[in-house]
């Protein structure tokens, strides 16, 4: 199925996005949007959460607020 989002307060640009969930799971592919859009479209550089806006065939089935979980990142240096 494709949907479509939005982000933010910027409804302007909408990113389309593929996703094998049914309208019974809309709180997965706002998951699914986050992921996307923090890797494809410089998500990594917002502010989070943020809310994101979903849209099956131009309707909007509602926002969601999505929170970034952070992964501890480790790194080494010989001694």
């Amino acid at each position: 199925m494709k949907i479509t989002y939005t982000v933010g307060d910027n409804g302007d640009d909408k990113y389309e996005l593929e996703t094998s969930w049914n309208e019974n799971h809309i709180d997965y592919m706002a998951d699914e949007a986050a992921e996307d859009f923090h890797s494809n479209h410089d998500g990594w550089e917002s502010f989070w959460p943020l809310n994101f806006e979903i849209f099956i065939e131009d309707v909007s089935q509602g926002i969601y607020k999505v929170e970034r979980e952070n992964s501890p990142t480790f790194s080494s240096t010989a001694i």
